[in-house]
């Protein structure tokens, strides 16, 4: 009798403990603080790739969320979703004018090499308020898939195969705070994204790319989208990380964990 209640005591506590379990700490890479961070793999670098206005850079997905033009509403205020299609109607907060929108091939995306690895270059373009914590934003959630398909529209989940994740859930996502005031402006280019190319083993140079990427989920009351549109792009690399810059991502000095929500 005694050995079943000790029994059933250590199942309860551990019930309860499982019930109070603080949640896994997620990485974040701050760029606010910070000029550079790592998170999933993938490197991250604040940068002023100008110019990067329309038709200099080379744009595959803008979104924007339901307050701007052209868009489907489908997140919640303050937040957007989205990734590159040529088809159409598209899912989420995307733009739909298709010199923005549009398809990416595998090999249309620049390959730089860091300290002897090569990795697939994204830039990225951000536009928010220039005023108080509205200038800042959170990016939540990258996923990058594959498929020999293109023009393929529906859930993100429907892409293709799954090559790269930045998050695992928006609950206590990996993510990424920028602050759109420490660059130059709109279209003037903000981050740098670096994902490990050894991810796309076996894809084809003209197999299709998705990236579908969400924003302003982060502590919302300050990191929310509130003006113009996001832009995924990709170009000739400006801006090439040198070796000495992996010290401080591997020392960890150049990321900042903590809980997130």
């Amino acid at each position: 009798m005694r050995s079943r209640l000790h029994l059933c005591a250590r199942i309860a506590g551990v019930v309860i403990a499982s019930a109070f379990a603080t949640p896994a700490m997620a990485t974040l890479v701050d760029l606010v603080t910070n000029t550079t961070g790592a998170a999933a793999g993938a490197l991250f670098y604040r940068a002023d790739f100008q110019p990067a206005g329309t038709g200099v850079i080379n744009s595959f997905v803008r979104v924007q969320h339901a307050n701007g033009p052209s868009n489907n509403g489908h997140s919640p205020t303050g937040e957007e979703q989205g990734y590159n299609t040529s088809g159409r109607p598209v899912q989420y907060d995307e733009l739909t004018d298709p010199n923005y929108t549009r398809n990416l091939t595998l090999g249309q995306i620049p390959t730089v090499t860091i300290a002897g690895v090569s990795y697939l270059q994204f830039l990225l373009d951000i536009n928010e308020p220039n005023g108080g914590t509205q200038k800042l934003l959170s990016l939540d959630q990258v996923k990058i898939y594959s498929n020999t398909v293109g023009s393929l529209t529906g859930l993100e989940t429907t892409l293709g195969t799954l090559r790269w994740n930045l998050s695992a859930s928006l609950d206590n996502p990996n993510a990424v705070i920028l602050d759109y005031s420490l660059n130059s402006g709109s279209g003037q280019g903000d981050m740098q994204m670096y994902v490990p190319k050894s991810n796309f083993a076996g894809v084809a140079s003209t197999d299709f790319v998705y990236l579908y990427s969400y924003f302003g989920h982060y502590m919302p009351t300050d990191y929310q989208t509130g003006d113009g549109f996001e832009e995924w792009a990709v170009g000739t690399p400006t801006v090439v990380p040198e070796p000495s810059t992996l010290f401080l991502l591997g020392s960890g000095l150049a990321l900042v964990a903590m809980r997130l929500r």
